[in-house]
Formats: structure tokens, sequence, C-alpha cells
């Protein structure tokens, strides 16, 4: 059976150890929310919505080029259709 201080130590360490875990996510997702601006100048992704480091993820967003078939022309057609994912 665990002892009183068993117990207080397993606290001491556990509590210890979530802010560290905490910063370390919050640095890593506003490393890739800065990557996704720096790409989406250039063309690439967006993100869409909310982009607070503090969310898991976020919403991204670009326009790819899509095959559609257009019946006036019966031809195959390329539009920019808008895609989205969530990206962490």
């Amino acid at each position: 059976m665990l002892t009183r201080k068993t117990l207080a130590a397993i606290a001491l360490a556990t509590a210890t150890l979530a802010p560290v875990a905490a910063s370390a996510d919050y640095s890593d997702n506003e490393a890739t929310i800065n990557r996704i601006h720096r790409d989406s100048v250039r063309g690439g992704p967006f993100i869409v919505g909310s982009d607070s480091p503090y969310l898991s993820r976020v919403r991204v967003c670009q326009y790819l080029k899509t095959p559609v078939y257009d019946p006036d022309t019966d031809r195959m057609r390329r539009v920019l259709k808008r895609t989205c994912w969530w990206s962490n």
C-alpha cells in the first residue's frame, strides 16, 4: 500500500511536469502557425478562423485546380476549388 509520502511525491512530480508539456505544445503550435502564415504569403495554404497557439489544431484551406465537366462545351475544365483540412 502507498504511504502518504509516496502519494505526495507522485502528486508533486505530476504537478511540476504539466506546465513543461503545456509550454512545449504552445511553442510547437506557434511555430506551426507562423510557418503556415509564411507559406500563405507565397500562395500556399491559409488559415481560416482563429489561429491561437492555444488551439490544438487549426483549419487550413487552399484553392486547388480541380477538373470539372462542362455540359455546355462537352469538355473538361479546370476550376479553382477551395479545399480545407485540419492541421495540428
